[in-house]
């Protein structure tokens, strides 16, 4: 009777010896798992982050070479056309995310624009107050610094932003006065389209964000919701902008590796044999 009782004892004990082995040989693979799935979103991370600082030091370029303009005509009083078209011919070849750049007066009505084809629906355009742009327009000839617009339906079909940087020359009598805006106007599509030529276009869906809403996305059919990373975007004045990637799962199975399921593979043998030489030598 005394041997029954012992020998069930020693019995519950390997039973819960081996319980106790294979719930640590789950945890240390749960760990496994959970650190490759924090090195994906490391990456996603990573390449966020590198698509955003370029996205605002692309557009921050921008702003300096419009503002090179502007100052030379502040300074000089309104440059010549020819001269004015081959300083923006310069800044069009430099960056292929401009749709135009023009030049729209004091009273606010468009005088220049380079290039004519493809925009002339703006030929005709004066900014007036019913436009969702004009307080803007009116701030940044109040403060007398360049300002980001938010995104709105173009003249010439689909969507935009503006880079407003006002201009001024000198009356007869040297007073500085309101010449107008320099327009950077710049394409969503074409804009993101030239930021995301460097990222491999099969490992990442790609979405710009204006004010949480996707205004542009660039889709891939198996990326995954769950290890998406979001990273705001610093556009002068405007903070409405975010970038919002997802890895595929191709790009996760890539980075992924077989150490998790080996070791917990490794791990449930180590234990069950060494819960079986333990009742072999009870």
């Amino acid at each position: 009777m005394l041997r029954s009782q012992s020998s069930w004892a020693t019995r519950l004990a390997l039973a819960a010896l081996l319980l106790g082995l294979c719930l640590a040989s789950l945890l240390l693979w749960q760990r496994l798992l959970s650190a490759q799935q924090e090195r994906v979103a490391e990456r996603v991370d990573y390449q966020a982050r590198g698509l955003a600082r370029q996205l605002e030091a692309s557009l921050h370029d921008q702003v300096d070479g419009l503002r090179r303009i502007a100052l030379q005509w502040n300074y000089r009083g309104r440059i010549p056309l020819d001269e004015w078209l081959l300083d923006c011919r310069f800044s069009l070849e430099r960056f292929k995310g401009y749709q135009a750049i023009q030049w729209l007066d004091a009273d606010l009505a468009m005088r220049w624009i380079e290039p004519l084809q493809g925009n002339e629906a703006a030929r005709q355009f004066r900014l007036t107050p019913a436009h969702p742009n004009f307080n803007l327009a009116i701030r940044a000839k109040a403060s007398g610094e360049p300002r980001f617009s938010n995104s709105f339906a173009l003249l010439q079909g689909g969507r935009g932003f503006i880079l407003y940087t006002p201009l001024y020359i000198r009356d007869a009598q040297q007073v500085r006065v309101f010449d107008g805006f320099l327009q950077g106007v710049f394409r969503v599509e074409r804009l993101m389209d030239e930021l995301l030529i460097p990222l491999d276009n099969g490992d990442f869906s790609a979405y710009l964000l204006e004010a949480g809403r996707p205004i542009y996305s660039h889709e891939q059919p198996d990326a995954l919701d769950a290890l998406q990373q979001e990273v705001p975007l610093d556009l002068l004045n405007n903070q409405n902008f975010a970038l919002r990637l997802k890895p595929t799962e191709q790009l996760v199975q890539r980075l992924a590796t077989p150490l998790p399921q080996v070791v917990l593979g490794a791990s449930l043998t180590i234990s069950v044999l060494m819960v079986a030489a333990l009742g072999l030598a009870l």
